[in-house]
């Protein structure tokens, strides 16, 4: 079966709409890294912390915590980092437009001795076209009082 010239051309134009959206955009490459653990990819490589907010401990007590969203430009992703005085740390991380949740922090409760607290982080989330924030919770270095959650402005 022979096409028309205009039948081609028209399949040609279609297939490179297709090519440049989805290659500028970069939302086919990153939607791949849905619900993926960063460290287990070269995402965390180029991240940066975009967002961030401290977390204090309930009823005015002092800071005992910081959650982070960190975003990755290579990969176009995001995922949620909290610091803790103690061991009880948690965290996740909301893409708004879509209403999904990354789930908690896969990482398990890890040390940071550069900065003298424990941390763990969440899956990541695709980000690209979409506003995103991280939530998360603390505990003092007692583990006898924890921070609301509490959750980064969106990015």
């Amino acid at each position: 079966m022979r096409l028309s010239p205009t039948v081609k051309r028209a399949a040609v134009t279609a297939a490179a709409g297709i090519a440049l959206a989805t290659g500028f955009s970069g939302s086919a490459q990153a939607s791949g890294y849905d619900f993926q653990n960063p460290a287990g990819t070269s995402c965390a490589s180029d991240a940066y912390t975009a967002k961030s907010t401290g977390l204090y401990q309930q009823n005015g007590g002092p800071r005992i915590g910081t959650v982070q969203l960190r975003y990755s430009p290579s990969c176009r992703t995001v995922w949620a980092r909290v610091y803790s005085d103690g061991s009880h740390v948690d965290g996740s991380t909301f893409r708004q437009e879509t209403n999904t949740y990354s789930g908690h922090c896969i990482s398990g409760v890890l040390w940071d001795s550069s900065v003298g607290q424990y941390y763990c982080y969440t899956p990541m989330l695709n980000d690209a076209g979409y506003t995103s924030f991280a939530e998360g919770v603390a505990s003092n270095s007692s583990n006898t009082a924890d921070s609301l959650w509490s959750n980064t402005s969106a990015y």
